[in-house]
């Protein structure tokens, strides 16, 4: 019988994987537990950060968070059970429309239902979604989205709608990511003879989904987790050693601290150093995870423009457009709009852009030059600011699920008192976050409650 006494347990990271797990930790022990929270910044939220530096807030990471299915509901609880459900704001309807930007030029997607008649767009897409059944489904377990769309569908669907959509979302090239690993859901039914587009329509009926945010950004959720928290949550702690062979224990600003778990939710960049001297056979899978980085611009404007107005627009890859995509935030979320901004602007600039390593001043100038172009934008913006994310996002290419999955199965096996959770290897949306650290916390407690009944 293990002793009743207070469970000690570490988390390496105060982003929203991490806050969730230990608000879960919290929720759920049946025995008294203290947490710690190591984070190396100045405040908690990661990657989901809202500058607050004007008189509106702008997003920095994530825009929105998304409420649908499956994960829609532990969603909602979580922000009831931390009061937060009258800070919420809803995106306005106009948020529906999205757009493809190529050639200087906005593409609605989906295009207008009668420009889909014309024969061209007949042949491009609509011919391939009637022929998508009578097509051969035998994949290989693991293929890059690219493969899956231009094999079951066309080439031109994949290289039109697919790659600019993967490339908003993960910030990478659709020809190498996986299917598997970014889309699960998808991945299960590639097989399938059915339509899976008649199957997403139909999904999409049935299952109801909410864009949100909260009315001082999204920035609300994490610092609100951390004020209902007990967890002792250390800024500025950088932890720089873990000993996991014979204690379980963490240096951090030179001092050394033991628990009888440490969680990390860090991600694979930052784990990698330490866990170096534990003897991983897996180690280069942490290694060896590409990342991509990020330019993200703020712009606020004392005009309106009416092109834009929707969520906002995104650029093939192929194209070798300047801009990554825009997100029209003043047309998403009007409530957070604030004198003297009539129209505020996200512009995304990805690392493999042309104009990426301009220095801020150049950067926006070619910015202003391109939007011009695309949105009819000709005065000079009010507010102005460049955030840089280097490695942010992590990159699930065509085999890494096998790489993680012999990766766990070492941590399980030669550091059992040690897991590891984050963007890195569960999903980096902010509802797959909070339902990662949700599943991590019961799968502790519930061997936690095994331990303590032997």
């Amino acid at each position: 019988m293990v002793d009743a006494k207070k469970l000690k347990v570490a988390i390496l990271g105060a982003g929203i994987t991490g806050l969730s797990l230990s608000w879960y930790l919290e929720k759920y022990s049946s025995e008294p537990i203290e947490v710690t929270i190591f984070e190396k910044g100045l405040r908690v939220g990661g990657l989901l950060h809202t500058d607050t530096s004007s008189s509106t807030p702008f997003e920095v990471g994530p825009h929105t968070l998304r409420l649908s299915d499956p994960l829609k509901q532990i969603c909602l609880e979580l922000i009831e059970d931390l009061s937060l459900s009258d800070r919420m704001v809803y995106s306005a309807l106009s948020a529906k429309k999205r757009y493809i930007g190529t050639g200087k030029k906005l593409y609605s997607m989906p295009p207008h239902p009668l420009k889909l008649l014309h024969p061209t767009p007949f042949k491009n897409i609509i011919t391939p979604l009637l022929l998508e059944r009578f097509k051969s489904h035998n994949y290989p377990d693991d293929l890059s989205i690219y493969d899956f769309f231009s094999k079951r569908y066309s080439s031109y669907i994949a290289n039109q709608f697919i790659d600019p959509l993967v490339s908003g979302i993960f910030g990478g090239d659709c020809r190498s990511l996986s299917l598997k690993s970014c889309f699960p859901e998808l991945d299960r039914c590639k097989n399938d003879k059915k339509s899976l587009f008649l199957a997403f329509l139909k999904f999409k009926q049935k299952s109801s989904s909410q864009i949100i945010s909260f009315k001082k950004g999204l920035s609300e959720l994490p610092n609100r987790m951390r004020q209902k928290m007990n967890a002792k949550i250390c800024l500025d702690a950088k932890v720089t050693a873990l000993d996991l062979r014979s204690k379980c224990a963490l240096i951090a600003n030179k001092e050394t601290f033991e628990f009888d778990h440490i969680f990390s939710s860090l991600p694979a960049k930052a784990l990698c150093p330490l866990l170096k001297e534990n003897s991983l056979n897996s180690y280069s899978f942490l290694e060896n995870l590409p990342f991509t980085s990020f330019k993200v611009i703020h712009l606020g404007f004392a005009e309106s423009y009416s092109k834009a107005q929707g969520f906002g627009f995104l650029t093939p890859t192929w194209n070798h457009e300047k801009l990554t995509g825009v997100i029209f935030d003043s047309s998403i979320f009007p409530e957070q709009l604030h004198v003297p901004f009539k129209t505020k602007l996200t512009v995304l600039v990805h690392k493999r852009s042309s104009i990426y390593a301009l220095n801020d001043s150049d950067l926006v100038k070619e910015i202003l030059r391109e939007l011009r172009n695309f949105l009819n934008i000709s005065k000079r913006p009010l507010y102005q600011k460049v955030f840089h994310l280097q490695e942010a996002i992590p990159q699930y290419e065509v085999g890494y699920g096998v790489q993680l999955k012999k990766f766990r199965e070492e941590i399980k096996e030669k550091l059992p008192s040690f897991s590891c959770i984050g963007n890195s290897f569960d999903g980096y949306s902010i509802p797959q976050c909070i339902a990662s650290g949700r599943k991590e916390a019961l799968n502790f407690l519930n061997k936690r409650t095994k331990q303590l009944v032997d």
